[in-house]
């Protein structure tokens, strides 16, 4: 599995329980123009409240992003080299919920995504680079985030042929290839054979796609894919 810096923390006392709904790959208002590199925003805890990006490399103090639950932001330009990124509540210069040291590359890709809950798990964050090479144009790359709150390690397959096995929560699988462009997405409890989630996905070929399983277990589970 590849290696994520994960940034985790009890702060219930920053959110209020907030909206849950889902919705496409990208965000509400507030975002910078779109770019083709630089870093984005994904939101993926059902609990929290929606929240805004900002980086230390801005001279004004204006949020870079915004996002709610299973929503993202394009992605923003950013100036090369070390800056510090922070999340706010939404609409807050206050409420800042924490904040990370990040090196930005020329033509790099990054996702900052918030997941987690108030009880089991606390909120948290992912900071992982995306892919930015050319994908063959008759492929697609898949990889999937496990962001299931109450949910245990899980198998991932696609159309019969598998994604990942035995990936814990807040994990990022690494990516894989595929020569077809849809399928049926299975995804399984490793413990058992509980099927968490169980869909036909569609993807364009020669793209690569970041999977975000989220929700609550039980309660209300939806699966985003995100074009990288």
């Amino acid at each position: 599995m590849r290696l994520v810096k994960i940034f985790t923390f009890w702060l219930a006392f920053i959110f209020v329980a907030g909206c849950g709904g889902g919705g496409g790959g990208s965000s509400s208002g507030g975002n910078q123009g779109e770019a083709d590199y630089g870093v984005r925003l994904i939101h993926a805890s059902l609990e929290a409240a929606p929240v805004d990006l900002y980086s230390s490399s801005s001279r004004e103090f204006l949020p870079l992003a915004s996002s709610a639950f299973l929503l993202a932001s394009p992605y923003i330009a950013l100036p090369e080299g070390e800056q510090v990124l922070s999340l706010y509540r939404a609409k807050s210069s206050t409420a800042q919920i924490f904040s990370f040291p990040v090196n930005i590359s020329k033509n790099g890709r990054k996702s900052v995504l918030l997941l987690g809950d108030f009880s089991d798990n606390g909120l948290g964050a992912l900071v992982f680079d995306d892919f930015t090479s050319q994908v063959p144009a008759d492929r697609i790359l898949v990889r999937i985030v496990h962001a299931l709150n109450k949910a245990g390690a899980i198998n991932v397959s696609l159309a019969g042929s598998n994604l990942v096995t035995g990936l814990k929560y807040s994990e990022l699988s690494d990516y894989v290839q595929f020569r077809f462009t849809e399928g049926e997405l299975l995804v399984r409890s490793s413990t058992g054979s509980q099927v968490l989630y169980a869909a036909l996905e569609r993807f364009e070929a020669g793209k690569a796609y970041t999977l975000v399983l989220g929700g609550n277990q039980g309660l209300f589970t939806l699966l985003r894919k995100y074009k990288n």
